[in-house]
């Protein structure tokens, strides 16, 4: 494997990664709010 498709490889992991970051963080936002209230068994 050379370096610049090892680099291509890369990118494209870092790219999904970042975007199933935005994709998770309103309902890890949401898990989170609602954590306490499924803790006290409300």
């Amino acid at each position: 494997m050379t370096f610049s498709s090892f680099f291509k490889t890369l990118s494209m992991l870092v790219c999904g990664f970042v975007a199933m970051a935005l994709v998770a963080m309103p309902a890890n936002a949401a898990t989170i709010d609602l954590s306490p209230a499924v803790r006290s068994g409300w």
